[in-house]
């Protein structure tokens, strides 16, 4: 569960053995305040990147308190500000 922009949102990994040491994996994030109807997918690779607060978007951030230094690729979703 994610508190952003004072409501909840889900990340999330649909894969029932996800192993949270993995070196690459995929989170899903889901937003039902703003209607969404397209899937959001994250592929995050742990200790690939290193982090930015003043420019890292607020979910690359959220991650990274879970997963050091992750590098987010939103695979073609709108970069969510």
């Amino acid at each position: 569960m994610v508190c952003s922009e004072s409501h909840f949102t889900v990340l999330f990994s649909t894969n029932q053995s996800f192993d949270q040491n993995a070196k690459r994996f995929d989170l899903h994030y889901y937003d039902e305040l703003v209607r969404q109807t397209e899937v959001i997918r994250f592929t995050i690779e742990p200790g690939s990147h290193a982090s930015d607060p003043d420019c890292d978007p607020p979910l690359e951030l959220v991650i990274g308190t879970k997963w050091k230094n992750p590098s987010v690729n939103w695979n073609g979703a709108e970069v969510l500000l």
